[in-house]
């Protein structure tokens, strides 16, 4: 936001030019007649000499159009519907068919192309969760064309939506659920979630259609995500498993993952940022994964006090029947040694020797494996589905994991 002078009062312009001051909410209306709402603003000031004002800048962390808020926590929400590449590529939308007519077995006289537009055809999935939110995955689709119908554009996609349907409640709550689920799909897809749009609905704020029929506005949120990762889009065959390898039962892991939402969530979150693309490698990387492990056996395998080197190996053995796991080669000592000296700071000895460089990503890349494996069953999967997944995926996160 950029003004022409300042939204200070007078007496307090020098104070403002010396100290800079933060807005907690402003409100506007865009040149497009929306509601604006900025949250959490801070602000710069440049003097021009030749000029009797100031310009101000503001920049927001948040930024709501559509609606008037005083908090984040306002209790004014009922649905959020977030759009991502990677979920169009796990569960493909099916919004859009085309079919070739052919006049003779070599020569093709038309292509015509459908819009499904029956909610009944575009519904993927629904579900209940827990706490009385329902979620709903659907198809959509787009359709821009020019006037002269010299140029016409078909988009699809898959989308999802969270709604609280006992209530309204803020923003965040319903942020961070459409949140947990992306955390899903990240795991299903090996890649960290992209949210290409985020929108709000608060089913009073509608407009009436003449047939009676009532249509909720919506209102879109951006914000500054520090660590979005746009580096890497996925491909079809760079997913652990789609929708469709899972569909049996998905209803029932997705019920697990929202149920065990805070009692794996900072595992979960390693196992994230351990999928994460990067240009580099370092020891960050292979203490986020053992760390991981470490805090899952200690969560949901045994409490008491024990090695690393034992911890380890017992998560082996509880998926030794995943034949990437068994086939792998985890070498316990590399394991200690390394996690001691990068964690520790133990100085090297010649019978302790941490790995480094590329034994030590080679390293990193089979207990990343592990740490997947551990995660999945947590969540509903066993180690037959587990191996059959594997399997049958070409990530390279869960292939050629000795190279």
């Amino acid at each position: 936001l950029e003004l022409f002078g300042s939204l200070e009062r007078e007496n307090d312009l020098i104070d403002l030019i010396v100290e800079q001051k933060n807005a907690a909410v402003i409100h506007g209306i865009s040149s497009d007649a929306k509601k604006v709402t900025l949250f959490n603003c801070y602000s710069w000031v440049s003097y021009n000499f030749c000029a009797p004002f100031l310009l101000t800048n503001y920049n927001c962390q948040f930024a709501v159009i559509g609606k008037y808020l005083i908090s984040l926590k306002d209790l004014v929400f009922n649905k959020i519907q977030i759009l991502s590449p990677q979920l169009s590529k796990w569960l493909h939308p099916g919004a859009i068919e085309n079919v070739i007519h052919f006049k003779n077995e070599n020569k093709i006289k038309k292509i015509t192309y459908s819009v499904n537009t029956k909610n009944d055809t575009n519904l993927k999935f629904e579900t209940v969760l827990a706490g009385g939110y329902k979620l709903t995955i659907l198809g959509g689709s787009n359709i821009n064309s020019t006037d002269d119908l010299l140029s016409v554009n078909l988009e699809q996609q898959t989308y999802f939506e969270i709604e609280f349907i006992n209530n309204k409640t803020d923003l965040f709550t319903l942020y961070n659920k459409a949140q947990l689920f992306a955390q899903f799909i990240s795991l299903a897809t090996l890649s960290p979630i992209i949210f290409s749009r985020i929108l709000f609905f608060d089913v009073d704020d509608f407009q009436s259609i003449e047939n009676g029929e009532k249509y909720i506005n919506s209102v879109e949120l951006f914000r500054i995500e520090r660590n979005e990762d746009f580096s890497r889009l996925i491909k079809r065959h760079d997913l652990l498993f789609d929708f469709s390898r899972i569909q049996n039962i998905f209803k029932d892991v997705i019920h697990e993952w929202f149920d065990k939402d805070k009692v794996i969530a900072p595992i979960r979150k390693h196992l994230i940022d351990s999928i994460s693309s990067k240009s580099y490698f370092s020891s960050l990387d292979f203490l986020i994964v053992i760390q991981a492990l470490e805090g899952f056996h200690r969560r949901f395998v045994n409490k008491s006090r024990m090695d690393l080197s034992e911890r380890i190996e017992q998560l082996i053995d509880m998926n030794i029947e995943i034949d990437i796991i068994s086939n792998c080669k985890i070498n316990l000592i590399d394991v200690v040694n390394s996690r001691h000296y990068y964690s520790h700071f133990f100085p090297k000895e010649a019978n302790v020797l941490p790995l480094d460089g590329r034994p030590l990503y080679i390293l990193t890349k089979k207990l990343r494996v592990l740490l997947i494996c551990c995660t999945l069953q947590i969540v509903g999967f066993d180690n037959e589905t587990i191996n059959d997944i594997i399997k049958s995926s070409n990530n390279i996160i869960v292939s050629n994991i000795n190279e």
